[in-house]
Parts: structure tokens; sequence; C-alpha cells
């Protein structure tokens, strides 16, 4: 369990760093104000794609690859958790395991960093084709 506990927590922070580099170029992206006329939108849009491509989708597939990875395990270590509570009442607490417990606050995590890039990732996908129509 520790080996994944290890495991999970490496690439929670490989993609906690990737996020913190370049949120400012995504969020910059998404705020980013589009010209009324079509002919003036096509540096922005470029500009754009290349956030999405080179930032925002990469960023999404890692998180949410790394995320469903773990997903398994964590959910296992919930329902063994949620049948000893129900086995042995609300005395099981004391008796639980902190690496598991670890690794599922890290799994939280994950999915959350995972959803918040998908979401930022999708806004700017909508902002381009806004932007070509």
């Amino acid at each position: 369990m520790s080996e994944l506990l290890t495991a999970a927590s490496v690439l929670l922070g490989i993609i906690g760093v990737l996020n913190a580099i370049w949120y400012d170029d995504i969020k910059s992206g998404l705020s980013k104000k589009m010209p009324p006329h079509k002919e003036d939108r096509a540096g922005i849009i470029s500009d754009l794609k290349s956030i999405l491509w080179a930032r925002a989708f990469p960023l999404s597939l890692a998180s949410t690859c790394i995320g469903l990875v773990f997903l398994p395990p964590s959910i296992q270590i919930i329902l063994q958790s949620g049948k000893a509570y129900i086995d042995f009442g609300i005395c099981n607490i004391l008796n639980y395991d902190p690496i598991a417990t670890s690794l599922v606050l890290v799994q939280i995590f994950m999915c959350a960093l995972a959803t918040q890039s998908v979401v930022s990732a999708f806004k700017l996908y909508l902002k381009i084709k806004s932007g070509e129509r």
C-alpha cells in the first residue's frame, strides 16, 4: 500500500507543479476578450489554440489518467472501511490504516485537480469555437 501512496503522491506533485506553472497561461487565455469583428479574432484564436493544445489539454489528459489509475484501489479502501464501520460500529474509527486513508485523500486531490483542468480546457475549447463563428 505504501508503494501506491508514494506513486500517487509523486504523480500528484508533478501534476500540481505543471498546474502551477501553466495556470496563469490558461487563466489569461480564458480572460481574453474576443473582438467583435471576425477578421480581428485570428490572433487571439491562434493564441487560445496554442494554450489549449500545449497546456490545458495535456494537463487535463494527464491528471484524468492518473486519477483513473488510482481510482480502483481508492474505491476498494472506501468500501472496506464502510463495511468495517457497519460491522463494528463507530468504535472502529480508531482502528484505521493511515496509509490507506492518505491514498484516498491524495486521490480526492487528484480528482479535484483533474476536474478543474478538464473544465478549464473545455472552457478554452468553447471560447475558440465561439470565436470561429
